[in-house]
Protein backbone atom coordinates (compact mmCIF):
# COMPACT_ATOMS: atom_id res chain seq x y z
CA UNK A 1 0.00 0.00 0.00
CA UNK A 2 1.31 3.51 -0.71
CA UNK A 3 1.87 6.14 2.09
CA UNK A 4 1.19 9.54 -0.09
CA UNK A 5 3.30 11.32 3.27
CA UNK A 6 6.45 9.17 2.77
CA UNK A 7 6.01 9.32 -0.92
CA UNK A 8 5.93 13.31 -0.75
CA UNK A 9 9.56 13.69 0.59
CA UNK A 10 10.84 11.70 -2.79
CA UNK A 11 8.77 13.01 -5.64
CA UNK A 12 5.24 14.52 -4.91
CA UNK A 13 3.92 18.18 -3.67
CA UNK A 14 0.80 19.05 -1.83
CA UNK A 15 -1.23 22.31 -3.80
CA UNK A 16 -3.91 23.90 -2.17
CA UNK A 17 -3.67 27.15 -4.10
CA UNK A 18 -6.88 26.88 -7.11
CA UNK A 19 -5.45 26.29 -10.52
CA UNK A 20 -7.92 26.77 -13.56
CA UNK A 21 -5.88 25.35 -16.97
CA UNK A 22 -6.90 24.35 -20.30
CA UNK A 23 -6.57 20.52 -20.81
CA UNK A 24 -7.35 17.93 -23.66
CA UNK A 25 -8.97 14.60 -23.19
CA UNK A 26 -9.44 12.10 -26.46
CA UNK A 27 -12.44 9.77 -26.83
CA UNK A 28 -14.24 8.16 -29.93
CA UNK A 29 -16.95 8.93 -28.14
CA UNK A 30 -19.30 12.05 -28.50
CA UNK A 31 -21.58 13.31 -26.63
CA UNK A 32 -21.71 16.83 -24.63
CA UNK A 33 -20.62 15.04 -21.47
CA UNK A 34 -17.44 13.43 -20.00
CA UNK A 35 -17.41 11.04 -17.34
CA UNK A 36 -15.26 8.96 -14.55
CA UNK A 37 -14.49 5.91 -15.66
CA UNK A 38 -12.86 2.73 -13.80
CA UNK A 39 -9.94 1.65 -15.71
CA UNK A 40 -6.39 -0.73 -14.73
CA UNK A 41 -4.94 2.79 -14.35
CA UNK A 42 -7.78 4.05 -11.54
CA UNK A 43 -10.85 5.51 -11.18
CA UNK A 44 -10.65 9.13 -13.00
CA UNK A 45 -11.10 11.12 -16.07
CA UNK A 46 -7.49 11.34 -17.84
CA UNK A 47 -5.97 14.51 -19.20
CA UNK A 48 -3.37 15.90 -21.01
CA UNK A 49 -2.03 19.44 -21.68
CA UNK A 50 -0.56 17.95 -25.38
CA UNK A 51 -4.01 17.94 -27.37
CA UNK A 52 -1.52 16.04 -30.27
CA UNK A 53 -1.47 13.04 -27.17
CA UNK A 54 -5.06 13.16 -26.60
CA UNK A 55 -6.05 12.63 -30.45
CA UNK A 56 -4.19 9.13 -30.37
CA UNK A 57 -6.86 8.05 -27.81
CA UNK A 58 -9.45 9.11 -30.31
CA UNK A 59 -11.13 10.71 -33.55
CA UNK A 60 -12.73 13.31 -30.64
CA UNK A 61 -10.17 15.61 -28.45
CA UNK A 62 -12.28 17.88 -25.30
CA UNK A 63 -10.99 20.90 -24.85
CA UNK A 64 -11.75 21.10 -21.29
CA UNK A 65 -11.85 23.98 -19.04
CA UNK A 66 -10.43 22.33 -15.40
CA UNK A 67 -10.05 24.13 -11.98
CA UNK A 68 -7.98 22.25 -9.04
CA UNK A 69 -8.88 22.89 -6.08
CA UNK A 70 -6.77 20.18 -4.37
CA UNK A 71 -4.34 18.68 -6.85
CA UNK A 72 -1.84 16.11 -5.78
CA UNK A 73 1.15 16.16 -7.74
CA UNK A 74 3.40 12.60 -8.35
CA UNK A 75 6.36 13.07 -10.33
CA UNK A 76 6.92 10.00 -12.61
CA UNK A 77 10.52 10.99 -13.71
CA UNK A 78 10.77 10.10 -17.31
CA UNK A 79 8.58 6.87 -16.57
CA UNK A 80 5.52 5.31 -18.48
CA UNK A 81 2.35 4.99 -17.49
CA UNK A 82 2.20 1.46 -16.98
CA UNK A 83 5.37 1.48 -15.15
CA UNK A 84 4.03 3.26 -11.84
CA UNK A 85 1.50 2.29 -9.50
CA UNK A 86 -0.97 4.67 -11.12
CA UNK A 87 -4.14 3.62 -9.84
CA UNK A 88 -2.72 3.12 -6.03
CA UNK A 89 -1.99 6.70 -6.06
CA UNK A 90 -5.35 8.09 -7.38
CA UNK A 91 -6.77 5.35 -4.96
CA UNK A 92 -5.18 7.38 -1.83
CA UNK A 93 -5.58 10.38 -3.36
CA UNK A 94 -9.08 10.10 -3.32
CA UNK A 95 -9.29 8.89 0.11
CA UNK A 96 -7.36 11.51 1.16
CA UNK A 97 -9.49 14.40 -0.28
CA UNK A 98 -7.77 15.40 -3.26
CA UNK A 99 -9.91 16.26 -6.51
CA UNK A 100 -7.13 15.64 -9.35
CA UNK A 101 -3.71 13.69 -9.55
CA UNK A 102 -1.00 15.95 -11.36
CA UNK A 103 1.53 13.08 -12.81
CA UNK A 104 4.40 15.49 -13.61
CA UNK A 105 7.09 14.03 -16.58
CA UNK A 106 5.46 10.92 -17.39
CA UNK A 107 5.34 9.15 -20.41
CA UNK A 108 2.06 9.14 -22.37
CA UNK A 109 0.15 8.30 -25.65
CA UNK A 110 0.14 5.00 -27.49
CA UNK A 111 2.52 6.49 -30.53
CA UNK A 112 4.90 8.89 -28.09
CA UNK A 113 8.22 8.67 -26.69
CA UNK A 114 8.03 12.07 -24.62
CA UNK A 115 7.53 13.05 -21.26
CA UNK A 116 4.33 15.06 -20.98
CA UNK A 117 1.71 15.93 -18.29
CA UNK A 118 -1.35 13.50 -17.52
CA UNK A 119 -4.15 15.01 -15.38
CA UNK A 120 -6.31 12.53 -13.21
CA UNK A 121 -9.69 14.25 -12.30
CA UNK A 122 -11.44 12.32 -9.63
CA UNK A 123 -13.86 14.95 -9.25
CA UNK A 124 -15.94 15.88 -12.55
CA UNK A 125 -17.74 18.98 -11.12
CA UNK A 126 -14.19 20.59 -10.79
CA UNK A 127 -14.23 20.47 -15.24
CA UNK A 128 -16.21 22.48 -17.82
CA UNK A 129 -16.20 21.46 -21.75
CA UNK A 130 -14.96 24.53 -24.14
CA UNK A 131 -15.02 22.49 -27.72
CA UNK A 132 -14.88 19.54 -28.95
CA UNK A 133 -12.56 18.53 -32.08
CA UNK A 134 -13.44 16.03 -34.45
CA UNK A 135 -9.92 15.06 -35.72
CA UNK A 136 -11.59 13.44 -38.66
CA UNK A 137 -13.50 16.15 -40.04
CA UNK A 138 -11.04 19.07 -39.29
CA UNK A 139 -7.55 18.31 -40.70
CA UNK A 140 -6.69 21.90 -40.82
CA UNK A 141 -6.64 21.59 -36.78
CA UNK A 142 -3.29 19.63 -36.69
CA UNK A 143 -1.58 22.18 -38.56
CA UNK A 144 -3.17 24.94 -36.51
CA UNK A 145 -1.41 23.41 -33.22
CA UNK A 146 1.57 23.22 -35.07
CA UNK A 147 1.34 19.37 -35.57
CA UNK A 148 1.81 17.32 -38.81
CA UNK A 149 0.17 13.70 -39.31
Amino acid sequence: MINLKKLKKKNMNWYRKAQNITLFHGSNYLGNDLNINNSETGNALFLTDDAFTAAEYGRYVYEVSVNLNTPFTFDAQGDSWFKISMKEIINKAREEGFDSVIFKDIRDGKYTSFSGTVYAILNIGILNILNILDTQKKPEWYLENNELV
